[in-house]
């Protein structure tokens, strides 16, 4: 008897299974999407202009070293490439209409973030590169000439490359992450309560 009393207690103690409220999920989840749509846009504009400033400096000035115009042309290749991957984001989220149901939505966020993890992993990697190769071949022709003052360009510019690369990417990756994972999960939760 003394087993149910102990059985009993705990059933008391238990809390009870919370259910979620599934507007203010999907709600919540909406609020992340045009976060993101609005996000990766910004990307978009700010990779447009430090394009056409680029080009503008390509076609304005006449280099004497052909590693100047192969850097410009890495630099473009590389801004060209992330405007591409961030506008297949942004299609990707608004390609479903507003009508689409939870499933659906559950299934773009999902996709949206295998995208993502895509992005962070391969391309950024090769991002990275040939837009660290295309500056360092760019800046050869102004650093030409002076030893400290290339090593001080050079320093300076390796120094930001990897602190973007070993801080500020592996932070925004680690972020973008948790909240899209929390995304899922309240879905997948609201769908399960839906099920049952």
């Amino acid at each position: 008897m003394e087993d149910f009393n102990d059985i009993k207690a705990l059933w008391t103690q238990a809390a009870p299974k919370q259910s979620v409220d599934a507007s203010i999920v999907i709600r919540a989840a909406k609020m992340y999407k045009a976060r993101i749509i609005l996000r990766t846009s910004a990307g978009i504009l700010a990779l447009a202009g430090a394009l056409i400033v680029v080009s503008l400096v390509a076609f304005h000035y006449q280099f004497r070293f052909a590693t100047t115009k192969v850097g410009i042309a890495l630099v473009i290749l590389a801004i060209v490439s992330g405007m591409l991957m961030n506008s297949q984001l942004v299609w990707l989220l608004l390609k479903p209409n507003s009508t689409m149901d939870n499933k659906t939505f559950l299934k773009t966020i999902k996709a949206l973030q295998q995208k993502e993890q895509y992005i962070q992993t391969k391309f950024l990697s090769l991002y990275f590169a040939v837009l660290s190769i295309g500056m360092m071949l760019y800046l050869f022709e102004f650093t030409y000439g002076g030893l400290l003052f290339s090593i001080i360009i050079y320093s300076a510019t390796m120094g930001w490359i990897l602190f973007a690369w070993l801080y500020l990417r592996p932070r925004s990756i680690r972020k973008q992450r948790e909240r899209t994972q929390k995304i899922i999960d309240q879905l997948e939760g609201v769908a399960a309560q839906m099920e049952e």
